[in-house]
Parts: C-alpha cells; sequence; structure tokens
C-alpha cells in the first residue's frame, strides 16, 4: 500500500524555497510506486510564480486538485507530511510530520 505524502510549501515560487520544494516534489514522484503525492501549495511572498506549461507544471495542478477533492470530502488521513517552509510555520498534518527548511539562509 502507498505511503499517503501530503508536501506542504512554495511549490510554484520562483524562489529558493520554491526551488527545494519542488526538489523534494521531484523525489517523491521518482517513486510513485511507493508514496501516493498531495500537495499543499504556499504563496511566498512576493516572488513570482512558475507559470510555463510543462508538464510537471501540469502535474503539481492535478496533484493539487486531487488534494483539494481529499480535503473538501474529508477522505484522507495523510500517512507523512513534508512542510517546506520556516520552522513557526510548521504544523502536525500526518502521522509523522518533517519539517524542511534553509534554517541557516
Amino acid at each position: 500500500m502507498r505511503k499517503k505524502v501530503l508536501l506542504r510549501g512554495p511549490l510554484l515560487s520562483r524562489s529558493g524555497y520554491g526551488e527545494q520544494a519542488r526538489f523534494a516534489l521531484r523525489s517523491l514522484r521518482s517513486r510513485e510506486d511507493v508514496f501516493d503525492v498531495y500537495v499543499d501549495i504556499l504563496g511566498w511572498g512576493h516572488t513570482g510564480w512558475v507559470h510555463e506549461d510543462t508538464e510537471e507544471r501540469r502535474w503539481i495542478d492535478q496533484c493539487a486538485q486531487k488534494t483539494a477533492l481529499a480535503l473538501n470530502n474529508q477522505n484522507v488521513a495523510f500517512d507523512v507530511s513534508i512542510q517546506v517552509t520556516i520552522p513557526n510555520e510548521w504544523q502536525k498534518m500526518a502521522k509523522y510530520n518533517i519539517g524542511y527548511t534553509a534554517g541557516i539562509e
């Protein structure tokens, strides 16, 4: 059974945290046999957003839609959350919660 993973971060932001979030997303996506990926896309300051029509962007949008449906129906419990943001924004969102930050920037 695949683990339900919620990746929360500025996935579409043109920022260092955005790059960090997309790196984590690509890693999870490379193992879709193990992980069922959901995304919670955060805004990030006044940075621009990735807007190109690419296969990756379409996949991110599909994951966001899947997440919204799951949360609206309240039919999903996440096994793991990975939160790419600053530590004071981390939340308990799953059985296991991983904070992923640039703590020494």
